[in-house]
């Protein structure tokens, strides 16, 4: 389903490949180092945490600004994105086995405040350890939130899940509501364990803007940067392979069993978010890391 020319979610399952383990454990590090530099600051704000902005033609400061800027480079290569502004971004350092990440929608927050909703043209999500939880990534199709800030409800036809994969990079509709609920880990049958105790789930989430710049995130401090990996020459983020992988399609119409799941999110928890979720879906997605289900039959998911 495209919404205009782009796809509503994209899966690349070899995209960042790591030229080694010492490379991954290097990343992964970095990975914790920024999410815990924004955490310290946090606890004040909003708990939407920290982003950072790296602008178009910057030269990276670090690693992790490295594969931002070619994150960026690619997509805009790939989908012929001629305005776009930048990338926000930031990571995500999980390793309790209950952590996840609540329902939402990524906007301006800052503009979100004075009533202007405005979205990123693209999100991303790269898995660099799937650790901790294994809390998969959920997407769901339609679900505008402006209109569900209307009092609208909407009907979801179709919902996206993706296990994290070290390696693994997704992309969606910067207007998707998402998030990463725990309870659908058991969905991909066997949870990979990685047997090391630190083990986490670590992300980096690269939002890519058109014709507007955001004006909370900030450049990367470079006290911070300058505790992570340096730039190299061969980036990890070129080697791996650009093909997207089909997803495993799941019809969840009459008499498929299904066990409805719902959340709450939104302020004070205001708003939820339900939609069955297929019980064979564990025996299906055995070798799938992603996986669209398709509602029918008058079987459907809400928000609202």
């Amino acid at each position: 389903s495209m919404c205009g020319s782009l796809a509503a979610v994209e899966s690349f399952p070899e995209r960042l490949s790591f030229c080694s383990d010492r490379n991954r454990a290097d990343l992964v590090a970095d990975c914790r180092r920024v999410f815990t530099a924004h955490t310290v600051e946090k606890e004040e704000s909003e708990s939407s945490g920290k982003t950072y902005w790296l602008p178009i033609g910057t030269s990276p400061a670090c690693a992790l600004e490295q594969i931002v800027q070619e994150i960026l480079q690619w997509h805009q290569h790939r989908l012929s994105i001629h305005d776009a502004t930048g990338a926000e971004w930031w990571t995500l350092w999980m390793d309790g086995e209950e952590d996840d990440v609540g329902w939402h929608w990524d906007a301006d927050y800052e503009a979100r405040d004075r009533g202007d909703v405005k979205h990123p043209f693209l999100a991303t999500v790269t898995y660099l350890e799937a650790g901790g939880s294994v809390a998969p990534t959920a997407i769901v199709e339609a679900c505008r939130e402006e209109s569900i800030m209307a009092g609208n409800g909407a009907v979801i036809h179709s919902a996206h899940l993706s296990l994290p994969v070290p390696g693994k990079h997704i992309c969606f509709d910067g207007t998707l509501l998402h998030g990463a609920p725990v309870e659908l880990r058991n969905v991909f049958g066997c949870v990979p364990r990685t047997g090391k105790k630190r083990s986490a789930r670590s992300t980096l989430l690269v939002n890519i803007w058109r014709g507007h710049r955001p004006r909370d995130p900030q450049r990367l401090p470079s006290e911070v940067a300058a505790k992570l990996g340096p730039v190299t020459v061969a980036s990890p983020f070129a080697l791996g392979s650009q093909r997207a992988a089909a997803s495993c399609e799941l019809v969840v119409g009459r008499g498929v069993s299904a066990q409805e799941m719902s959340w709450s999110f939104g302020e004070s928890d205001g708003l939820s978010v339900a939609f069955p979720v297929p019980l064979e879906a564990a025996e299906a997605s055995k070798d799938a890391d992603t996986i669209r289900l398709h509602f029918t039959d008058g079987r459907c998911g809400c928000v609202g």
